[in-house]
């Protein structure tokens, strides 16, 4: 079963996304308030990291899924990026699409390991708009006694593909743009070297998607109304990124701790297995 806020969340695949400033180039200056760099992005002297853009459309995830809001991404203004280890925090602000006119947003979240997919969403919301010390309460050093990071999801025993909820090729056109976006995740975080700009990302298949929701043996701090294990069967015909093995699947586990406020996405992309 799709959490009802996945179903609010609709949009159009592979929409492409203008990263915009007033300013006329870009510039990175020290901010104090969340530490490490601010960049200023700009959509043609210095366009906005692909990661980053997933990064702010994760937070817009979060943000849809628990709020049921269907908001949309403009464009990304500006980022904060931590300097003082490999994997990093991020604090972003850009600008959605509501109903009415553009609203700024600002969204922040935390890379859990390096390399990988596991991320922390911390804080998603309008800018402006307080909320209690969600950054204290959901901190790298607490989360990670939480996190599923220590048990990545695996293939399972039996094919999820067989076993699991399968999704039609409707809900895969035109209501799970967040399927796209977990696999887009899933690559870039893993293959960061390869991945200069969305267009890396373009040659992505999906071939289809099993969702399982059953209770797992996961802590009971986790919410399981948004927990989910996501398995997606893709092509990568990237052979800098895979060589020979272009049938692949990405495995995403989801995770929300009501408690800390954290959202959380764990998993990983591997070969097909084989029957």
């Amino acid at each position: 079963m799709l959490a009802e806020g996945e179903e609010r969340e609709k949009s159009n695949p592979r929409k492409r996304y203008r990263i915009v400033n007033r300013s006329a180039s870009s510039f990175i200056k020290r901010v104090p308030r969340f530490g490490g760099n601010e960049t200023i992005c700009n959509d043609e002297s210095s366009p906005c990291p692909a990661l980053v853009i997933l990064y702010a459309r994760l937070g817009l995830h979060r943000y849809n899924l628990l709020q049921e809001e269907n908001l949309q991404l403009s464009s990304v203004k500006k980022y904060n990026q931590s300097t003082h280890s490999a994997a990093c925090s991020y604090h972003i602000t850009l600008d959605t699409i509501g109903l009415t006119a553009l609203q700024p947003f600002e969204t922040s979240l935390y890379e859990i390991s390096s390399g990988k997919l596991a991320l922390s969403c911390r804080i998603a919301r309008p800018l402006g708009e307080t909320t209690i010390d969600v950054i204290k309460r959901c901190s790298s050093s607490l989360y990670k006694n939480f996190s599923p990071i220590n048990t990545m999801p695996d293939w399972p025993p039996e094919n999820p593909f067989e076993h699991s909820k399968l999704l039609n090729y409707y809900e895969l056109q035109e209501d799970n743009d967040w399927i796209r976006l977990y696999l887009e995740l899933a690559v870039a975080t893993t293959n960061r070297g390869t991945i200069r700009d969305l267009d890396d990302l373009s040659n992505l298949k999906i071939i289809q998607v099993a969702i399982d929701t059953t209770p797992q043996d996961v802590d009971l701090v986790f919410n399981r109304t948004y927990f989910a294990i996501v398995y997606i069967q893709y092509k990568d015909s990237c052979e800098a990124r895979v060589g020979k093995d272009v049938d692949r699947v990405a495995i995403v586990r989801r995770a929300f701790d009501e408690q800390r406020g954290c959202f959380s996405l764990v998993g990983k992309t591997l070969r097909l297995p084989k029957e």
